[in-house]
């Protein structure tokens, strides 16, 4: 969702009222999406910071006659109707993505219940979640970024998948890769597992070390994949290659193959990258997260060797140095999650949910961690935060209350 650059309207401090919705879809000089309509900006303080920002919305879109679908219309045209039963309801990325998480579960499910490739129709299907995926990125790039951080609520190897996807299709983008390479990147990541779904559930709640056939197991799945892969009739030999690939290294440590580096594909590059992020930010029985600074901070002392220099880069811009998602401790002792990225990385936009005593807060709270008070002090682990409603942060205030991360 982006704002026409030759109709934009630079919007004015009378044009908003302290602890009332915002009557419009606000963007930065860039025509990004920063605030959808419905937002309720609880300071005038928080607001004089906003506009020194520079804050832009299409002419003529306040008014009530306008002609203009509106920006909840946008939404559920890209994305389509989110429930027959609430069709009226803002459209949320949340819901969607839960859509996802079930029709990647019923596509594995329907490969370990058919015999062969026939009927079961596995490149097209790999294809449509590849686009709803670039879909979701599209809509609300922040809250899919966010989702990364926030809602692990799913298998392991149906979440992961998507998120790993997130990624590719945001860094791939900022490499340069058009829409349909993307799509096809994206493919790729999804089913770069797809020979260990069941070992991989299962080490996902493993405490006890490998065993040697786990180990071999996992060795070879790179290249049990790709057979898998072909058996159900997938012939893109780039998706094949990436497959093969996506746990090689640029220093010749990774596998199956050990292979040089000029040998491993950009395509494998990314998902390797892509893949290790969202590992490290990912709970498992057998270990703790680790924070997205933290993850950030590895993958970029590991540039180079382990993962692709320039990719790299491209991530960190992509997700920002404080991605959504990521909770981080304000200057004023409030707990917050980061909820928009901004011009200035390392200042973004953030939802207060812990008060500086500790209590959570009754509803989230914006804060420009431009404004000194609220400046970022540090990156914080989410243990002990109160469950988070993800479509109360991120102003989908319609959509349903039981997608929490």
């Amino acid at each position: 969702m982006s704002l026409d650059k030759k109709s934009k309207q630079k919007l004015s401090k009378s044009q908003f009222l302290v602890g009332k919705p915002i009557e419009f879809d606000c963007f930065d000089e860039q025509g990004v999406l920063l605030f959808r309509k419905g937002l309720v900006i609880d300071s005038a303080r928080t607001l004089e910071h906003i506009l020194e920002r520079g804050l832009f919305a299409q002419i003529g879109q306040p008014s009530q006659n306008t002609s203009q679908p509106a920006a909840s219309e946008s939404r559920r045209l890209l994305l389509g109707k989110w429930s027959e039963a609430d069709g009226d309801a803002d459209p949320s990325p949340f819901q969607y993505f839960s859509g996802l998480n079930r029709q990647l579960k019923q596509l594995y499910s329907d490969i370990c219940a058919e015999s062969g490739a026939d009927g079961l129709d596995f490149a097209s299907r790999v294809g449509r979640i590849a686009g709803q995926v670039q879909s979701l990125c599209e809509v609300d790039s922040n809250a899919a970024i966010g989702l990364l951080h926030l809602d692990q609520r799913n298998r392991y190897t149906v979440f992961h998948p998507l998120h790993r996807s997130v990624v590719c299709n945001l860094v791939g983008k900022r490499y340069g890769y058009s829409e349909e390479e993307c799509k096809r990147i994206i493919c790729a990541a999804l089913t770069c597992d797809l020979s260990t779904l069941e070992l991989q559930e299962k080490l996902n709640n493993q405490v006890a070390p490998l065993s040697p056939e786990q180990q071999a197991s996992l060795r070879n799945h790179p290249g049990d994949s790709v057979r898998l892969l072909r058996e159900l009739g997938v012939t893109d030999e780039e998706w094949i290659t990436a497959v093969n690939q996506h746990h090689e290294t640029l220093c010749q440590s990774g596998y199956p193959g050990g292979i040089h580096r000029d040998e491993v594909t950009v395509w494998s590059r990314l998902i390797k990258l892509s893949d290790s992020y969202t590992a490290m930010i990912t709970p498992r029985r057998y270990k703790q997260a680790i924070t997205s600074q933290h993850a950030m901070r590895t993958l970029f002392l590991a540039r180079g060797s382990q993962v692709d220099e320039h990719l790299t880069i491209l991530f960190v811009k992509a997700l920002g140095v404080f991605p959504p998602g990521a909770f981080v401790k304000l200057a004023n002792g409030e707990t917050a999650v980061v909820v928009r990225r901004g011009k200035d990385s390392k200042a973004p936009m953030v939802k207060s949910v812990v008060g500086p005593r500790g209590a959570p807060l009754n509803r989230p709270c914006l804060r420009d961690t431009q404004i000194k008070q609220f400046e970022i002090r540090g990156v914080v682990e989410r243990d002990g935060v109160a469950d988070i409603d993800l479509n109360q942060l991120w102003d989908y205030t319609r959509g349903s209350n039981d997608e929490r991360g």
